[in-house]
């Protein structure tokens, strides 16, 4: 008979038996542990996607402007470079590239008044971000060209009072003068996103260009997207060293505003918080569990001692048995963890208040790789850590352990 038949047969113990309960719960309490390690990266994977998705939504992954812009959001003109473009089609990773330009300005209605920044936007608008988060009017009525345009955010339009297909004043100061513009309500949308919601609006870029007398073929920069945001400071090094103007400046968006990022890497602190905590729970618990089975099972390490087998034999019996108890609650825990994944997926049954998360319901994004790495991870660590226990078999005396009760 081999070692894993006799750590197999270790698993049989009778019902209603104390040994038996303390099974059931090292499989409940690893089970738990690997469910709320599961669930919790779920989560905050959901929760660091669906932030970074929105940012990346309003800005870009990168973005290539002049270098005399304000950081508040004043363009200052540049030409639109056709060679340039071209380079841009020509490297690995970028998905879609768009001219923009920023102007200030204050928009009125009635009695009130609020400040924003106008987002110039041209035909090469990529509108599947916006599209997906469109409260009333259309895109199609954004497009019509009989009107001046404006696209506001559902806050700065309940502020204002306005709707969809209503019209709006709109001040700006060019050259120290106030030109005022009346424009269309052409759509309102709503992101989560308050810190950009409130203060951001989408008109056409040639509004920008009449009121700031640019040239026809100026922007005021470039917005790169990519297949992945992991490349974006590659890919940014690569224009910078071979492709930029003298009158370019090219940050990624993880630069133009570290702050949101370094927040969102918090919630990865806590992420690994959470799986260190779990995982000492789920070791613990079986180091107890398997201190109990060896002294319940002093007896038989006695009588396999008095027969010879030797004390690395009879911990590598033990440390499977470990294993198995293991291995039933991490299949368990895994069932239970993408149990509660898929009904919080598709029954959005946690709420979360938009206005401090950012989000109506807590996101969940199933990573199946680092699922992968959490339950072999668990198996290693755990299983390292009971070498400690396993220890006390070789201390066993086989004369003393026969006349165990």
């Amino acid at each position: 008979m081999n070692h894993w038949d006799i750590a197999r047969r270790l698993m049989n113990y009778e019902r209603g038996s104390f040994v038996r309960f303390i099974l059931r719960l090292a499989y409940i309490c690893t089970a738990l542990s690997i469910s709320v390690m599961i669930v919790a990266n779920a989560v905050i994977t959901g929760f660091n996607k669906e932030i970074s998705d929105k940012i990346f939504g309003f800005w870009g992954h990168i973005q290539i402007n002049s270098i005399h812009s304000s950081q508040m959001n004043v363009s200052h003109p540049i030409g639109y470079d056709s060679l340039f473009v071209k380079a841009l089609d020509s490297i690995p990773g970028i998905r879609h590239h768009q001219t923009f330009a920023f102007i200030p300005a204050v928009i009125t209605a009635g009695e009130e008044m609020d400040g924003l920044i106008l987002k110039g936007i041209g035909n090469d608008f990529d509108w599947a971000f916006f599209e997906k988060y469109l409260v009333s009017g259309s895109v199609a009525a954004f497009r019509d060209s009989s009107h001046h345009n404006l696209m506001l955010s559902q806050s700065l339009a309940n502020r204002l009072k306005l709707t969809a297909g209503e019209k709006s004043r709109v001040n700006f100061v060019i050259n120290q003068e106030v030109i005022p513009r009346t424009y269309y309500i052409s759509a309102i949308y709503n992101t989560g996103l308050e810190e950009y919601d409130q203060k951001l609006a989408l008109c056409n870029i040639d509004e920008i260009r009449k009121l700031a007398n640019w040239k026809p073929d100026q922007i005021g920069g470039y917005e790169l997207f990519l297949n992945d945001i992991s490349q974006s400071d590659s890919i940014a090094d690569q224009i910078y060293e071979n492709h930029l103007n003298q009158d370019m400046f090219i940050e990624t968006i993880r630069q133009k505003f570290p702050s949101i990022f370094d927040w969102l890497n918090l919630q990865n602190t806590n992420q690994y918080v959470i799986q260190a905590l779990m995982l000492v729970v789920a070791s613990i618990n079986l180091i107890t569990v398997l201190l109990i089975l060896i002294l319940e099972r002093t007896r038989m390490i006695g009588t396999f001692k008095a027969l010879g087998m030797k004390n690395r034999a009879l911990k590598s019996i033990f440390l499977i048995h470990a294993f198995q108890i293991l291995l039933k609650g991490i299949g368990w825990g895994n069932v239970i963890g993408f149990l509660i994944c898929w009904i919080q997926k598709y029954g959005k049954v946690l709420k979360l208040n938009e206005q401090d998360y950012y989000l109506k319901v807590a996101p969940i994004h199933i990573h199946l790789p680092t699922v992968l790495l959490i339950n072999l991870g668990a198996i290693v660590l755990t299983m390292l850590i009971l070498i400690i226990p396993i220890g006390l078999i070789g201390r066993v005396s086989p004369l003393k352990a026969i006349g165990y009760r």
